[in-house]
């Protein structure tokens, strides 16, 4: 994730980040699923996309140095998962998408099978009263 320096959170904007994407995550519609909401085709379960729907602010190709291995098991391909690794000889195709920092949140809550929420209460500190 690299921020862009632009919507640092002034004025309750929220920051802009690239989200890079690799493996599935290239094809655009399988992508609007974590943002927009639904399930993609011959996938094995629904996503509730990210708070806030609006389209990446850019998006551009490029390439990583390194590749893809795969291992494990995804329970919504049914396949083993893709992992990057700058170590691997060659380059990665990549897809940078500019999102807020809450939507970079929201879809890697969703990548980790988890729903996008609201940030969680800070717990008061030991001996203070909430």
């Amino acid at each position: 994730m690299w921020t862009t320096g632009r919507g640092s959170g002034r004025n309750g904007e929220d920051p802009l980040v690239w989200y890079t994407a690799y493996g599935s995550n290239l094809h655009a519609a399988r992508f609007d699923c974590y943002l927009y909401g639904g399930r993609p085709q011959g996938g094995a379960r629904d996503y509730p996309g990210c708070r806030d729907r609006r389209p990446p602010r850019r998006e551009a190709a490029l390439t990583l140095p390194g590749g893809l291995y795969f291992a494990g098991r995804s329970p919504t391909w049914g396949g083993a998962m893709a992992y990057y690794d700058p170590a691997l000889p060659g380059d990665l195709p990549c897809r940078a998408c500019l999102v807020t920092a809450g939507q970079f949140s929201d879809v890697a809550a969703q990548e980790m099978y988890r729903s996008p929420r609201r940030r969680p209460r800070p717990h008061p500190r030991p001996g203070h009263r909430a």
